[in-house]
């Protein structure tokens, strides 16, 4: 008979898996195909892991999986389109390059860990200009209280911002943002936390282990295996957990039987002993003429014949 603890080894080995994973929980993730990459600081909102990320470093997913930055300050909501864990830069950008409108109430001086990129920062004024200007700078179309506004901005630093001050334009404020008007991208950095070192050394960031406040470690998460040869995977150890469990239970069944049988084996030497007396022996004639003295002495008749008196010799 196979014992509990055998039955048990299976869940045993996934418990001690399952413990191993809870160790390293706070793994890479995404918002669908072709997302970016999301781990530390970043973190998806409502996942459960507030552990996993750095504060004000929350992103969400929304239809269509779209991975989105929302800066709870302002009503500015930004799409992801790339993560540069190691540079620190995040590229965002705005479906329908309503950025504009927007960008002029965006202000970093609250507790944002987000700046514009220096790199690509440019100063920029915006108009808000009738159809009838033309394409100059950059176009935006922003529908507000269903009304079509002709946004553009342009780059004060390069182009002289006076053709745009006439009455068909209006200027609606200075702002100094880096973007990338092929793309319509803006370029975010932060400064802490500071993983640029871990993912130098191609490792994951995290919080340090019984550190003071702040602290970041690197450590190293193998990166998920999908497709076929997660399916290959999965089902090698599917078939190896069911061929151990085989070898178990046979083994322990072969090795039961045999105690079984050693048991029985003992307890018949056992009784051997206990009644060797009474074993019936055999003897010769010879023996029994011996015995009896030369059948010397006469007893009486039994049922099968005349008992004569012996003495046995051991």
């Amino acid at each position: 008979m196979v014992s509990y603890p055998v039955f048990c080894l299976p869940f045993i080995v996934l418990l001690f898996v399952q413990l191993g994973l809870n160790q390293n929980e706070c793994i890479e993730s995404k918002c669908g195909c072709g997302c970016p990459i999301v781990q530390f600081p970043f973190k998806i909102k409502d996942s459960k892991l507030d552990h996993c990320g750095y504060p004000g470093f929350d992103l969400s997913c929304i239809d269509k999986h779209e991975t989105v930055l929302e800066l709870p300050a302002i009503p500015v909501k930004f799409f992801v389109r790339s993560i540069d864990y190691e540079s620190r830069v995040l590229e965002v950008y705005e479906p329908n390059n309503c950025f504009l409108r927007q960008l002029l109430g965006l202000n970093f001086s609250f507790s944002s860990p987000f700046e514009f990129q220096p790199k690509f920062l440019k100063n920029c004024s915006i108009f808000d200009c009738s159809p009838s200007e033309g394409d100059i700078g950059y176009e935006n179309s922003c529908s507000i209280i269903d009304t079509c506004y002709q946004l553009r901005a342009v780059l004060s630093d390069y182009i002289d911002i006076s053709d745009f001050e006439k009455p068909s334009c209006t200027k609606m404020g200075d702002i100094s943002v880096s973007w990338v008007s092929r793309e319509y991208s803006l370029f975010l950095s932060w400064t802490n936390p500071n993983c640029s070192i871990c993912e130098a050394e191609r490792k994951n960031c995290k919080w340090k282990s019984n550190g003071t406040e702040g602290e970041i470690e690197c450590f190293h998460i193998p990166k998920p295996i999908r497709g076929k040869s997660a399916k290959i995977i999965a089902t090698s150890v599917v078939l190896g957990s069911f061929l151990l469990i085989l070898v178990v239970v046979t083994v322990s069944h072969i090795y039961s039987s045999s105690k079984e049988r050693e048991e029985y084996e003992a307890r018949i030497e056992q009784f051997l002993d206990d009644y060797r007396a009474l074993k019936p022996t055999r003897y010769s004639f010879a023996d029994i003429k011996k015995i009896t003295n030369q059948f010397k002495e006469k007893l009486g008749q039994g049922a099968y014949g005349i008992v004569f008196k012996g003495r046995l010799f051991q």
